[in-house]
């Protein structure tokens, strides 16, 4: 997408049709890309904690004061203790026919759009549902491109309670009786399909400042 281009879909943001109804998506503002740090920050803390705990018996944990010593020592983690997440990008997938059989066998139905399609394809992939060998196979040979994002970057577009914090934070702009309930209540390709979208918009705005 050229420049220009990127300006005027910025400017204009995108529709997405839910059960009928028209959204506008509108680019997440800077104020919000904040909030939603935080937010990641606080659920990447809540699963290490949950993790620790519910394995506290294999790692030989049998004192509280080894239990109180980990929520300390968690609860001083910042931006910079994110990890880093595999992350990956579906676009030169070609959507064969044993890609749209796994969609229609794990998600109901085949989205009308091919990037919707692979916006569900690419959530699969991050979240583990899919492997870059399954989708090499389906696809014909084409595998889809790797790469690594901070666990914040992840969670907004593979995580689902991420997802949905970060598609609310774009429609609201335009829509501001929208809530996360909401959002929550669309189909999961639409979810998708519509985090792909604001992810774009989004990356476009903060290149355009």
């Amino acid at each position: 997408m050229s420049t220009e281009r990127e300006a005027r879909a910025v400017g204009a943001g995108e529709s997405i049709d839910i059960n009928g109804k028209q959204y506008t998506l509108r680019p997440v503002v800077v104020q919000h890309l904040c909030d939603l740090e935080r937010e990641a920050l606080k659920a990447y803390k809540r699963q290490g904690l949950s993790t620790y705990l519910d394995n506290a018996d294999l790692l030989g944990i049998t004192a509280q004061g080894q239990i109180d010593k980990k929520f300390e020592q968690v609860s001083r983690w910042d931006l910079s203790d994110l990890p880093q997440k595999d992350a990956y990008d579906a676009q030169r997938i070609p959507i064969t026919e044993k890609i749209k059989e796994w969609i229609t066998k794990n998600y109901g139905e085949v989205p009308p759009t091919e990037n919707a399609v692979r916006a569900i394809l690419v959530n699969a992939l991050d979240t583990g549902k899919l492997t870059p060998d399954e989708v090499e196979s389906m696809s014909g040979g084409v595998r889809p491109i790797h790469g690594r994002v901070r666990y914040d970057q992840w969670w907004v577009t593979a995580c689902t309670a991420g997802m949905l914090s970060f598609i609310t934070s774009s429609v609201r702009r335009d829509h501001p009786e929208v809530t996360y309930e909401t959002v929550a209540s669309w189909p999961f390709p639409k979810v998708a399909e519509a985090v792909r979208i604001v992810e774009a918009l989004t990356a476009a705005q903060m290149g355009n400042t």
